[in-house]
């Protein structure tokens, strides 16, 4: 049991470590090559602390890993676009949000000099499961940019385009369900990207839900008020209270994992299934269109 915890914990994912009280550090501006970038995933954890953005490019080679851009620590003969950052005074409260966010099994803190200035930048030593950063024909591309990620990019459209011509057969039941579970796995993907490694699930809905993107986005949308459902395991009911932000991604949460770890049976949850699948697959184009802007 002790080799199995240890066995766990070393896998656990850990944010980066920051220097302690290094002025040096805290000094330098931040080259954001990935999704801190201006317009990208996790540029709004960062925007209030940002005084300026300038566009650049570095000599270093890009990987990539599930998603992750990685750049590598020694200068190379391609290039790799992103944005210098100046946090000015703000720099430790910045520098602390980058950190939370990254894997230290993955980056490290390192720097790069651009025009003769010194940049602190989120390098790799490692590239095992790494692929370059290549288009359909091999080409190498030196410009990150999540929104194409398939997962935000193409799942979206698929489920809608799925939904307009789908069937109400003997299947309906279990195709809706398997469309609920891949939106959710888009939404995860979104989550675990943009928000701390360390948090558990809990946690990270937590964030999504104070999130502004999420917040906008599902007052837009304004969904309309559903029945009371259960946990699988719990006689308690959730309602859906749409000025809970916490309580309405716990509703889609919750039909979640009735789908995931029991199914749902036919009788009494269709309607209810497919008009939450509808409402969040509105949500998250929405969340996706304010992300990547």
């Amino acid at each position: 049991m002790i080799g199995d915890a240890m066995a766990d914990d070393e896998y656990k994912l850990k944010p980066v470590e920051l220097p302690d009280d290094d002025e040096e550090f805290y000094a330098r501006d931040f080259f954001a090559y990935g999704i801190f970038k201006r317009g990208q995933l996790a540029y709004s954890k960062i925007s209030d602390c940002v005084e300026s953005v300038a566009p650049d490019e570095i000599h270093r080679k890009m990987h990539i890993r599930d998603g992750m851009p990685l750049v590598l620590g020694e200068d190379d003969d391609f290039t790799t676009k992103g944005d210098k950052i100046h946090f000015g005074e703000n720099a430790k409260c910045a520098y602390k949000r980058i950190s939370d966010t990254q894997p230290a099994n993955i980056y490290k803190w390192d720097t790069v000099e651009i025009d003769e200035e010194t940049f602190n930048i989120l390098i790799t030593d490692n590239i095992n499961g790494t692929f370059e950063h290549v288009d359909n024909e091999g080409d190498y591309l030196n410009d990150f940019d999540g929104h194409e990620d398939p997962f935000f990019s193409q799942v979206p459209v698929f489920i809608e385009e799925e939904l307009e011509k789908i069937v109400e057969d003997e299947n309906f039941i279990f195709k809706i369900q398997m469309y609920y579970m891949l939106l959710w796995s888009a939404i995860e993907r979104y989550c675990k990207l943009k928000y701390d490694v360390s948090n558990v699930e809990g946690d990270y809905l937590k964030e999504l839900s104070n999130d502004e993107v999420f917040i906008n986005a599902f007052e837009s949308v304004n969904p309309n008020g559903r029945g009371p459902i259960y946990a699988a395991k719990n006689a308690s009911p959730f309602y859906y209270n749409k000025s809970r932000p916490n309580y309405i991604i716990n509703y889609y949460y919750t039909i979640r994992c009735n789908v995931a770890h029991r199914g749902k049976e036919p009788e009494n949850s269709t309607d209810k299934l497919i008009s939450s699948l509808k409402d969040l697959l509105k949500i998250f184009k929405k969340m996706i269109d304010d992300t990547f802007i």
